[in-house]
């Protein structure tokens, strides 16, 4: 899976791209012969950008899973050049010098998003983008902006669907009468804020779209700060004699969203407040440190 947008935070605009990330992989797209590769095109499609392959440049990966016994799945948000060779080869797959299998990129000029799938079961030890891997001929003149290949037919029922994933790249790059689903900077949302009784909680992990897990803070520093006494301490200030409740709230820029039921501390246990507000060596709890008759228990 390689996007233009990548390339755009390490490539000059009409710099060639000899090393292409991959997003899921560590083998990125690769031309070590700079004069043989594609260009960068900052300005393209909706003002995104794009990999200029001129017919005669080509990339190439290694490492691609050798047994493709699922067939392989190919998109490609894609613009054929004018009077392009329709078998240009925007995919070409191969266990040696020549090619076994291809994916084309037709006829169809215009910026399109470009889905197929096809059955492969052979060896495969290269996949390359661009032109035969040998032979010369059938060069792809194209503008790239965005390639997904999987290793698999996709569907509803063994992934996300094809339907899904042509959706999701027309929605990115606002093809046809499809909104442009990248955010502009003016308009991206602030992470959301958790907060417990008004405390702000740290190291939230948000585990899907309706649960997120925290550590709870010590009741202590939940609980509203009492007026200065001399005659008592502030560390030995009572303990509420019962459960403690706290509303559970998430903020996300002007929204704020409360959760249905109250977040509950019962009364700590009598080791737990022992630990916070006596001196070692007098936590027992039938110790009277303080000679009142009255044991700490009590």
């Amino acid at each position: 899976w390689v996007s233009a947008n990548r390339l755009a935070e390490t490539h000059r605009d009409g710099e060639p791209i000899t090393s292409w990330d991959n997003i899921v992989s560590i083998n990125p797209l690769t031309q070590p012969d700079a004069s043989a590769a594609p260009t960068l095109n900052a300005n393209q499609l909706n003002r995104l950008p794009a990999a200029s392959f001129n017919g005669s440049n080509y990339l190439q990966i290694n490492g691609f899973p050798q047994q493709v016994s699922e067939g392989l799945t190919v998109f490609s948000v894609i613009r054929s050049s004018a009077g392009h060779d329709p078998q240009g080869r925007l995919l070409s797959i191969g266990n040696g010098e020549l090619e076994t299998d291809n994916v084309r990129q037709g006829r169809e000029p215009g910026w399109r998003v470009f889905g197929v799938k096809r059955a492969y079961d052979d060896n495969i030890t290269a996949i390359g983008s661009g032109r035969r891997f040998a032979g010369h001929s059938h060069f792809m003149t194209a503008d790239v902006a965005e390639l997904m290949v999987f290793a698999n037919l996709q569907s509803n029922s063994t992934g996300v669907g094809m339907d899904r994933i042509r959706k999701y790249l027309k929605r990115k790059y606002a093809i046809g009468n499809t909104a442009r689903g990248v955010a502009e900077p003016t308009h991206l949302q602030g992470p959301p804020r958790f907060y417990l009784g008004g405390h702000l909680l740290e190291s939230v992990i948000i585990e899907g779209d309706e649960m997120a897990t925290f550590v709870a803070p010590s009741l202590d520093t939940l609980l509203p700060p009492r007026e200065s006494d001399d005659r008592e301490p502030h560390d030995h200030r009572p303990l509420p004699a019962g459960p403690v409740t706290f509303s559970l709230t998430v903020e996300r820029n002007n929204e704020t969203a409360t959760a249905d039921q109250d977040f509950i501390y019962s009364v700590p246990a009598y080791e737990q407040w022992a630990r916070t507000h006596l001196p070692p060596g007098n936590r027992r709890s039938l110790d009277d440190p303080d000679g009142d008759g009255l044991a700490n228990l009590l």
